[in-house]
């Protein structure tokens, strides 16, 4: 086909190809790549997407709360099993604590609830140790939200039950 020639019309139900590009050069199929931006090496990695310094300082005060809230959980667990139930007490076997309470549960439900309360207490620690990890290198954010979120909800539960 000449330069001022017009197509041939596409087949029916074909669409006609696009318009070859004006202006500048021709491109080439299978040409080189473009450019790379303005700025930005040759050859280099593409920027790393790492959480900023306010980030970081987030995470941290929140490891440091969770650790606070887990070493609660712990003596909320210890104190759950060093208490008598309401059975004992009522049966004569156990003298009520210093409060006269005493825990009105049975005795797989009182041991569900310290092993809950326990574990929401590691998960705690783990949101530390994991905050404070990403806080040097910015990195398992999501195991310090999915240690949190399980700290929170073993917790909840044991409580709950306890």
């Amino acid at each position: 086909m000449e330069a001022g020639q017009t197509p041939p019309p596409p087949p029916p139900g074909q669409r006609p190809p696009p318009p070859p590009p004006t202006g500048g050069a021709p491109q080439q199929p299978g040409g080189a790549p473009p450019p790379p931006p303005p700025g930005a090496a040759p050859g280099a990695p593409p920027p790393s997407h790492k959480p900023g310094a306010g980030a970081r300082v987030l995470v941290v005060i929140v490891a440091l709360l969770f650790a606070f809230a887990g070493a609660v959980m712990i003596a909320v667990s210890l104190d759950l099993a060093e208490g008598p139930r309401c059975e004992q007490v009522l049966a004569g076997e156990e003298p009520p604590d210093e409060e006269g309470e005493c825990l009105d549960a049975s005795k797989s439900a009182q041991t569900i609830s310290v092993v809950l309360t326990f574990l929401s207490g590691i998960a705690a620690a783990v949101v530390l140790i994991a905050g404070i990890f990403f806080a040097v290198t910015g990195r398992f954010g999501r195991l310090v939200a999915i240690a949190a979120g399980a700290a929170i909800v073993l917790g909840g539960i044991g409580l709950v039950i306890g």
